[in-house]
């Protein structure tokens, strides 16, 4: 066991133990409810925790696509498949869609248009064998389809 798992255990049984001394305090004909208006304390809780943003949301103040995009690029400090950054740009908090799987289409179209230069979109990304980078990092960044182990960083 990791500490995290260590540490939610005794969360846990503290939380258990608080529990049974409150519903001691609470006489046996009413501990039922008081037990039901717990078990909704603790899902209302769990609601409040899923619409939290988690700590990886820094793509959330992009304000465009390619902003997230270019973000990511130079986080990972090398060149990526199409398929990672969209599903990496999503999962850390960029939604300028309805959705999800609308936010990633708006990833895979600017990947498409911002390295085309299509419309008022200037060249700022590439793609070379499969692979999306910074449209300044040289093509040497960028390994042969055949070994893509070669992937490397700016020094």
């Amino acid at each position: 066991m990791d500490a995290s798992t260590d540490i939610r255990s005794v969360i846990k049984f503290t939380q258990e133990r608080i529990l049974k001394d409150i519903l001691a305090l609470i006489p046996k004909e009413k501990r039922y409810e008081a037990q039901v208006l717990i078990d909704q304390f603790w899902q209302s809780n769990l609601a409040i925790a899923a619409m939290t943003p988690s700590a990886d949301t820094r793509y959330a103040s992009c304000p465009h696509v390619i902003d997230a995009i270019k973000l990511y690029l130079r986080d990972v400090d090398r060149p990526a498949p199409r398929t990672e950054i969209m599903s990496e740009v999503v999962k850390r908090g960029f939604r300028p869609g309805d959705n999800a799987d609308s936010t990633a289409g708006n990833v895979n179209r600017a990947i498409y248009s911002y390295q085309k230069g299509r419309a008022s979109h200037k060249k700022e990304i590439k793609e070379i064998n499969g692979l999306v980078g910074l449209y300044e990092w040289p093509e040497s960044r960028f390994p042969s389809a055949t070994d893509k182990s070669e992937i490397t960083s700016v020094e």
